[in-house]
């Protein structure tokens, strides 16, 4: 829900996750992405045994760069995965996971 997202300027020319802040967390941390183009894009947190555990984002984004918030008050603490997944016409689809450590 875009609602979730908020988007600052300029628009990137690749795509790109950025580094989840803070990291370790504890109960939120905000994971930075951009696209360059108007993409499919997938955010989605896994735990250690590769289970999805929760999806932030799944919608057809406008380019630029976001900013979204997890807040993982409601799971254990622990390391969990964010899988970050753009796919636009004519583009590469990329895939990009990074590794966030929550600690309660």
């Amino acid at each position: 829900d875009i609602a979730k997202m908020s988007k600052t300027a300029p628009i990137p020319d690749s795509f790109a996750m950025l580094n989840a802040y803070p990291n370790p967390f504890n109960p939120v941390t905000s994971i930075g992405f951009g696209i360059p183009d108007e993409s499919m894009v997938q955010i989605k947190i896994f735990d250690l045994k590769g289970q999805e555990v929760e999806t932030l984002v799944n919608e057809i984004t406008s380019p630029g760069r976001y900013s979204i918030n997890w807040d993982a008050g409601h799971v254990a603490s622990g390391v969990y995965f964010v899988h970050f997944t753009a796919v636009g016409d004519g583009l590469t689809p990329i895939s990009q996971v990074q590794k966030l450590m929550l600690i309660k």
